[in-house]
C-alpha cells in the first residue's frame, strides 16, 4: 500500500496490456534519470564555469596588481626626476637672480628683444623702488625694461647673458679716484718721477 501511495508501484491498467504498462513506466523512469543527469551536468558546467571565472578573476587581479606596482614605480621615478629638474632649475634661477642683483649701471647684457635675435644692451638705470632695470641699445635708445625676476627668468630660459656687470668699470673708476687722492699732496716732480 505504501509503495502504491508513493508511486513506486503502479496499478496495472486493465485497458492496456502489461507490456504497454511496463513500457510507459520504463520510459517515465528513463525520462526522470535523463532529467536528473541533465541537472547534474548543468550543475557541473555551472561549477566549472564558476571555477574558470574565479580563476580568471584571480589572475586578472594579480595582473592588475603587477601593473599597478609598475605604474607606481614609474610615477616614483618621474617624481624623482621632476624634483631633480626642479632643484636644478631653482639653482640656475638663484644663480641668475644673484647675477642680476650684482648688475650696476653701464653693465652689458645680451637680451632677446626680437624673437630669436640676441641684442647687446646697456643697463642705463636701476629704479630701486620696484627693482626695475632699464636697458638701451648701442644707439642709446631705450629698448627694454624688466623687473629683477623677469631678467633672471630671461637669463635662465632665453639664453640671455651678462657680458659685463658694470662692476669692472666701477672698480677701475674707484682705483683712479683713490690714486688721485693719494697724489693730491705730491709735487709735480714726484708725480712725473723726476728726482733731480
Amino acid at each position: 500500500m505504501n509503495h502504491l501511495n508513493s508511486g513506486v508501484l503502479k496499478k496495472l491498467n486493465p485497458l492496456e496490456s502489461a507490456a504497454q504498462t511496463f513500457k510507459t513506466h520504463l520510459f517515465a523512469i528513463l525520462k526522470a534519470v535523463s532529467k536528473q543527469n541533465k541537472k547534474e551536468k548543468k550543475i557541473e558546467v555551472q561549477q566549472e564555469r564558476r571555477s574558470v571565472s574565479q580563476e580568471y578573476l584571480h589572475q586578472r587581479k594579480e595582473d592588475l596588481g603587477r601593473e599597478l606596482e609598475l605604474l607606481r614605480q614609474q610615477a616614483e621615478k618621474k617624481k624623482n626626476r621632476a624634483m631633480i629638474l626642479r632643484h636644478k632649475v631653482q639653482k640656475e634661477y638663484d644663480a641668475a637672480a644673484a647675477a642680476t642683483s650684482s648688475l650696476k649701471p653701464d653693465a652689458w647684457v645680451t637680451l632677446s628683444i626680437m624673437e630669436g635675435v640676441h641684442t647687446p644692451c646697456k643697463l642705463v638705470a636701476i629704479i630701486a623702488s620696484n627693482q626695475t632695470y632699464i636697458f638701451a641699445n648701442r644707439a642709446r635708445l631705450k629698448v627694454a625694461e624688466y623687473t629683477a625676476s623677469q631678467l633672471a627668468h630671461m637669463i635662465v630660459t632665453e639664453n640671455s647673458e651678462i657680458l659685463d656687470t658694470g662692476a669692472e668699470f666701477e672698480s677701475a673708476l674707484e682705483t683712479v679716484i683713490s690714486g688721485l687722492r693719494e697724489n693730491k699732496s705730491k709735487s709735480y716732480e714726484e708725480l712725473i718721477g723726476d728726482s733731480s
